[in-house]
């Protein structure tokens, strides 16, 4: 279940090009979001903070292409033609 809009988290990310974890803080700014969010799933979406620029930018990039790669599994469903 995610946390009510304005709760504060922690989070520790595991990226995949670092050697080590990133501790970072935030604030829930959206709930039912998310790259993969089916019907009746719920997410939420975070707003960074005190982090630099590399790190959310880098976090960005891990969101955006998740996403991208379920857009494309959606669109790889072959579709029947009418008569």
């Amino acid at each position: 279940t995610p946390l009510p809009v304005g709760a504060p988290v922690q989070l520790r990310i595991q990226l995949q090009d670092a050697e080590r974890e990133i501790d970072v803080s935030g604030v829930v700014v959206s709930n039912d979001v998310g790259p993969r969010q089916e019907p009746g799933e719920r997410g939420m979406g975070v707003r960074f903070s005190g982090v630099g620029e590399d790190v959310v930018e880098r976090i960005g990039a891990l969101y955006a292409k998740e996403l991208h790669r379920e857009r494309e599994q959606t669109q790889a469903v072959p579709m029947r033609e009418s008569a």
